[in-house]
């Protein structure tokens, strides 16, 4: 009874903490149609907990032209040029704690189907700390990426953390009820009187009464 309790409270401690997710810079739609005119959304995190976000780059890929950042809630959009190549900046106000912030701009995407667009981004911090999302799609820090593509496959936005916290709670309270169910069934059977070979000899010839 006491490994059981240990368990199930070992289990129900594993349940109650949260998922571990790492943050990074997101780009909304992931995918876009080639030619036109698209807005985007950054979803940007503050992932230092001594020192806020005072402001965020992106570098525009080849082919993205008459781009058009969107200044809201305290922060002022700019567009500047680094080697002929536009560069989008956000300053003026902060990203603090655990907090997020959203990011729009607008922007002509070139015509060609298939191709990988990857906007580079630095994200600046009230220490002068650095945080440079300039990385492929499988690093540590990968930049911001859409797909040109008629179909729009892919554009949907991520999944929410909620959604993604319940799926995992779900998966977990199955696991403990099996864990459980196993338990129980196994303590069962070591309770269970065993078979003696008297019991089988008297199975096999009964004992017969005048």
């Amino acid at each position: 009874m006491h490994r059981l309790t240990a368990i199930v409270a070992s289990l129900v401690v594993a349940l109650t903490l949260p998922a571990v997710a790492v943050a990074h810079i997101d780009i909304t739609p992931t995918a876009a149609t080639p030619g036109e005119r698209t807005t985007f959304t950054l979803t940007v995190p503050n992932e230092r907990t001594t020192s806020a976000t005072v402001s965020i780059a992106i570098r525009l890929p080849d082919g993205v032209r008459e781009p058009s950042g969107v200044s809201a809630d305290g922060w002022t959009a700019t567009v500047a040029s680094d080697s002929g190549h536009p560069v989008l900046r956000w300053s003026g106000s902060t990203i603090t704690g655990e907090n997020t912030a959203t990011f729009t701009f607008t922007a002509t995407l070139p015509d060609s189907e298939g191709t990988v667009l990857t906007f580079p981004a630095t994200q600046t911090y009230s220490t002068g700390q650095i945080d440079r999302w300039i990385e492929s799609a499988d690093a540590e820090r990968p930049a911001p990426a859409v797909t040109l593509t008629s179909s729009r496959v892919g554009g949907a936005a991520p999944a929410s953390s909620d959604s993604s916290q319940a799926g995992w709670l779900i998966g977990g309270t199955v696991a403990l009820l099996v864990a459980i169910g196993a338990l129980a069934f196994g303590r069962r059977g070591r309770n269970a009187e065993p078979t003696t070979a008297a019991d089988v000899a008297q199975e096999d010839h009964p004992a017969t009464h005048p």
